[in-house]
This record gives C-alpha cells, sequence and structure tokens, in this order.
C-alpha cells in the first residue's frame, strides 16, 4: 500500500503517489485485504477447471458477467466521509488504459460499474459489472481511498498482486462468441459450450484418404483423440503473454477474429521460420538431410558411390525401453544414428510413432425408454504385458466421470470390461 495527495485543479483533483503509506495514522481507512471471490466467482463464469491445477494462483473472469469482490479495512467503512475509487489497469506495449469506478446503486447493463451489495463490521462486499466488449489478456486491480481534508484529498492506493485474467464469454449475449440455443436465442446452447469450450480432451480430424466409391469423391474423416488443456497451467499464461510481446491493435484485443488471426499467423510463421531454417540447412550442408523416414536417410547415403544400394536396419524396441518416453496422445520420438566407417560421415534421422490405442466395444440394450436406466458393457484388451489399475471411462454428455475399478481381472480372451 503506498500514500498519495491529490491537489485541486481545474474540474477536480489530480493524483499523484508521493511514497509509502504512514501506518501511524490510525484515523486514516486502509485496505487490508482483498478477496477475488474464486470459488464463489468460478462456477458461474464457467472457469472453475483452471483452479484444478493447484500451481494457478490467478484469477479468470469471463466478460460481460458481473462478479463479486470482499474488501476488507482496519475499520468499518463510512460511505458519507471516506470515498472509494476501484481502479482496473490494462497495459498495452508502452500504453495504459485505466477505469475508474466509484460506488454506486445504479448501474447500466453492459458498462463498467461497482455497486456496493453489503457492509458489516470492517468488510464491505462490491460487485463490479464489466462490458462484453472488454479488452481481453491481463487486468490489474487497486483501489484508491480518499478523504477530503481542507480542500486537499489525501488517502491511500491499494495494489492488488493477483493476477486477474478477463476472457471470451459464450455464455453473454451481447459477446461477440456468444453461442445461442437453436430455437430460443437468448439462451446459451448450454449441451454445445460443454463440449466446445469446457471439454479439455476431444478429437482432432484430418483426412485419411479419399473415398473414390462415392462421385464426387470425398475425403474420408479420421478421428484422433487430443488433449486440448486449456485449463492446464500455464496455458492460459502463455496466451496472453504471447499476446502482450506482439503488436495487435488495442481495438483489436477486443475481436475475437482478430486474436485469432494473430494466434494462427503467428503459429504458421513459427513454423514457417522454422522450415526456412531447415531448408537453409539441408542446402549448405549437403549430403546431410533431415527428413521423418530414416529410410529415406539411408538410401541418401549411397548417392555419393557408383553402385547405389539400399541400406535397411531392423530394431526391435520393446515396451519397457518406451514405456517411460511416450507423450501427450501415446507418441514416442525414435531417433537413429549411424556412421559410414570409409568416410566418417555421420548421419542421423528421427521417426514419431503413434502407437495405436485398443478399440473400445461397446454394447446396449436393442431398446431403451426415456427416464429408465439401461445397462451399457465397454469392454477392450490390454496390449500392454502387465495388469492395469487406475483405469476410467469418460462419457462425453454426461457430468459425472464414470470410474472404473482398479484391478480388474482380464477374462479368458484378455478382455477388460
Amino acid at each position: 500500500m503506498s500514500n498519495f495527495k491529490a491537489d485541486r485543479t481545474r474540474g477536480g483533483f489530480n493524483v499523484r503517489e508521493v511514497g509509502k503509506h504512514d501506518e501511524s495514522d490510525p484515523n486514516s481507512l486502509k485496505v487490508v485485504n482483498v478477496n477475488l471471490n474464486v470459488s464463489r466467482n468460478s462456477k458461474p463464469h464457467h472457469t472453475d477447471k483452471f483452479y484444478e491445477d493447484e500451481e494457478f494462483k490467478g484469477c479468470v473472469l469471463r466478460r460481460g458477467q458481473p462478479f463479486d469482490i470482499d474488501i476488507t479495512f482496519n475499520k468499518p467503512y463510512n460511505q458519507k466521509e471516506d470515498e472509494l475509487k476501484l481502479i482496473f489497469e490494462y497495459v498495452f506495449a508502452m500504453r495504459r488504459v485505466r477505469v475508474t469506478l466509484i460506488l454506486s446503486d445504479e448501474d447500466v447493463p453492459g458498462e463498467w460499474g461497482a455497486k456496493l451489495l453489503s457492509n458489516r463490521d470492517i468488510t464491505i462486499v462490491v460487485r463490479v459489472y464489466t462490458p462484453a466488449t472488454l479488452y481481453i489478456g491481463e487486468w490489474k486491480f487497486m483501489i484508491d481511498v480518499l478523504k477530503k481534508v481542507d480542500n486537499i484529498k489525501v488517502g491511500y492506493r491499494f495494489r492488488h498482486e493477483q493476477k486477474m485474467f478477463i476472457i471470451f464469454n459464450p455464455w453473454c449475449k451481447d459477446d461477440l462468441v456468444y453461442l445461442p440455443k437453436e430455437n430460443d436465442v437468448s439462451k446459451p446452447n448450454e449441451e454445445l459450450l460443454v463440449e466446445y469450450v469446457l471439454n479439455d480432451t476431444g478429437k482432432v480430424f484430418k483426412s485419411a484418404g479419399i473415398d473414390n466409391k462415392v462421385y464426387p469423391p470425398k475425403p474420408i474423416p479420421n478421428g484422433k483423440t487430443w488433449n486440448f488443456a486449456q485449463f492446464d497451467h500455464p496455458v492460459l499464461e502463455c496466451v496472453v503473454e504471447v499476446l502482450y510481446k506482439h503488436y495487435l491493435a488495442l481495438t483489436d484485443r477486443a475481436d475475437p477474429v482478430k486474436i485469432s488471426r494473430k494466434l494462427s499467423s503467428l503459429c504458421v510463421e513459427h513454423w514457417g521460420f522454422q522450415q526456412r531454417v531447415v531448408g537453409k540447412l539441408i542446402m549448405t550442408q549437403k549430403p546431410q538431410h533431415m527428413k521423418k523416414n530414416i529410410f529415406d536417410d539411408q538410401q541418401d547415403v549411397t548417392h555419393d558411390y557408383k553402385y547405389k544400394e539400399a541400406i535397411a536396419f531392423e530394431m526391435a524396441v520393446t515396451f519397457n525401453e518406451y514405456r517411460e518416453k511416450l507423450t501427450d496422445q501415446c507418441c514416442t520420438k525414435e531417433t537413429c544414428a549411424f556412421r559410414i566407417m570409409e568416410t566418417d560421415q555421420v548421419y542421423s534421422g528421427d521417426l514419431e510413432v503413434a502407437l495405436e490405442k485398443p478399440a473400445l466395444t461397446i454394447s446396449a440394450p436393442d431398446k431403451a425408454k426415456v427416464g429408465i436406466e439401461f445397462p451399457i458393457e465397454l469392454s477392450f484388451v490390454n496390449p500392454l504385458p502387465e495388469k492395469l489399475t487406475g483405469c476410467f471411462v469418460k462419457v462425453e454428455g454426461l457430468k459425472d466421470i464414470v470410474q472404473v475399478e482398479q484391478g480388474l481381472d482380464r477374462d479368458e480372451n484378455g478382455r477388460y470390461s
């Protein structure tokens, strides 16, 4: 907390900070603590999954939706004598956008506002309203406590250190990313929002070939299970940092289309840069090549030899060798390097391998009635040479995760169910 004074100028007071707060002044109102009410605000803002990671210490809110703040003072707050100003600050390059709010009983929907909900003992509860066109990213929060003494406002500024992130709100009808029901645009489509926004796992589809049996020929989609991990720490901070370090006009930082294009272009630009560097290395360091297929590299070895021949190696990789080295989506990267004794040249290549996962067999009754339970059996063959524990099945569309008991035994066909 820091001390400041405000001198009278034309039309008001010009606040400036002058140093540390004088703790010896017992009559001044001081902010002791600010609680952004993560547990209370996260559910209605649909941001509670961010806090499942214990390393995340910030506060995530969605624009266009009110949130409550608890402010604790060193003594009771007197609205007639003490003046409070809530300050929200957005830093962009060399610019600072500052919004100053005073407590009011009337707030205009869709605009900035602050309303006093309760005043008990030394703690007040304030409800803050934000517009649905707010800039996305990290906002800083401060509180000015002012008191007028002989036409001079003397007070203190409290700076809250907890990071506050404000993001898009597809549940808010005034937000550009709003996703309504098809038959009632006044209500958000909760089912699709769970799938599109809240699910942290899903499938990424790509073409698996062309189906020539139909006319015109159509690509065959192939879905690959993917972990989006949008709630994992520090994914949110990384995205905000990328937007902070790369130029994007201030007004564009409230536009979901402009932000999506910027992030996409940065990814493409980064990958393109890598491709150009690799291409340059290949051209300047011939005959060394960098390809995904190890066998292509092996064939390139014969380029300078009179008689071209293909050299192939076979190597078995056991489960115990790769089990601890698997990355996301059951992928493993194999790297091969070898030396030609006659020329003392060293060649290397790498290959990323995605391991196949067992398919789930789902069986259910031929008929079922609405509102009545019916059994579904899920089973799969364990391809690993050890007993499975800690398995669970997540069914999309349900609120609960069906937890399978640990230590299940296989049947005579090696199938778990």
